[in-house]
C-alpha cells in the first residue's frame, strides 16, 4: 500500500469497514492454511499407521510360523 492510498483509507468514513474487511481476509487466509496443513498431517498419519499395521502383521505371522 502506498502512503497516498493509506491517507485515502484513513480519511474515509468507512475506515472501520475497510479495516474489518482486511482483517477478515487475513483471518480467512490463516484458517485456510491451517485447514490444509491439518489435511496433510492426517494423510501422513494415516500412511504411518498403515505401515505400522503392515509391519505388525508381518511380525505376527513370523512369530506364529516359529511356533
Amino acid at each position: 500500500m502506498t502512503p497516498g492510498m493509506l491517507k485515502l483509507i484513513a480519511g474515509s468514513k468507512d475506515v472501520a469497514l475497510v479495516l474489518s474487511l482486511v482483517f477478515n481476509l487475513v483471518a480467512c487466509g490463516a484458517i485456510w492454511k491451517i485447514w490444509k496443513s491439518k489435511e496433510s498431517l492426517q494423510d501422513k498419519m494415516t500412511g504411518m499407521l498403515t505401515d505400522l499395521l503392515k509391519e505388525l502383521t508381518r511380525l505376527t505371522s513370523r512369530l506364529l510360523e516359529k511356533e
